[in-house]
């Protein structure tokens, strides 16, 4: 998730999917989180073609937000 933009519509996130390759030039990231909150920045199978991620902006399983400059 990069800084969020505002771009004359307020500001929001910029979310960036990633395909295999990026995740594993992320690995040293995502290994530095603890499970629970590195789960909440991988997307889950829900059958043969599609993935689910959900954004929790607070509570249990808060997101995991992450700033690129």
């Amino acid at each position: 998730m990069g800084r969020p933009a505002d771009h004359g519509r307020g500001r929001h996130p910029d979310l960036s999917p990633v395909a295999d390759s990026t995740v594993h030039a992320a690995r040293p990231l995502l290994e530095s989180l603890d499970a629970e909150r590195r789960a909440t920045l991988i997307a889950t199978p829900t059958d043969r073609r599609s993935h689910r991620f959900d954004i929790r902006p607070h509570g249990a399983g808060q997101t995991v937000l992450l700033e690129f400059s």
